[in-house]
């Protein structure tokens, strides 16, 4: 863990902040909208992951997938139970 304060953590709340605004969205979605590097975005993402926080919401389909070529985009959500108040 980091200590609080940081950079780190304040990047770790962005990301944290627009899933809670938008529900769920790809990790080059929370690129776009938190202005952080892909790279930083997926670090944090699994560091979120391990922890309990973030969990994978299922592969995107129809327009949002984009023209069929590479991986699929892969939404991440907040996780419920690590949330209680934010699902109440």
């Amino acid at each position: 863990m980091t200590r609080p304060g940081t950079p780190r953590d304040a990047n770790r709340l962005r990301i944290l902040d627009a899933l809670r605004r938008e529900g769920r969205a790809s990790r080059g979605e929370l690129a776009r909208m938190t202005g952080l590097s892909r790279s930083t975005v997926a670090g944090l993402v699994a560091e979120l992951v391990r922890q309990g926080l973030v969990v994978d919401g299922g592969e995107a389909y129809g327009p949002e997938a984009g023209a069929g070529r590479g991986r699929p985009p892969v939404h991440l959500r907040l996780c419920a139970a690590a949330w209680p108040a934010a699902s109440a």
